[in-house]
């Protein structure tokens, strides 16, 4: 999500890939889900560049309650540190 608001999966800025990881007993490790969040600035970026003004957000990822307990979320402030030309 990008300030509360989900990234379409038609969005060709982002690209979200996840996977599904086994649990291990062998270091109490449960099942779990890894998300990376890729920016595609060259490719789908006006200008092949991010602006400080629209790009600097939070991100956030959040995932649903099971029968382990509930959903969790992990948000960071994204933000963009260069020159607009």
């Amino acid at each position: 999500m990008k300030d509360g608001v989900p990234l379409g999966d038609d969005d060709p800025r982002f690209r979200v890939e996840t996977a599904t990881l086994p649990a291990d007993p062998a270091t109490n490790d449960f099942e779990s889900v890894e998300s990376v969040l890729t920016w595609r600035v060259t490719e789908a970026w006006p200008g092949g560049r991010m602006d400080r003004a629209v790009d600097s957000a939070n991100y956030s990822c959040r995932s649903g309650g099971n029968a382990a307990g509930p959903g969790v979320e992990s948000t960071t402030y994204f933000q963009v540190e260069c020159e607009n030309n």
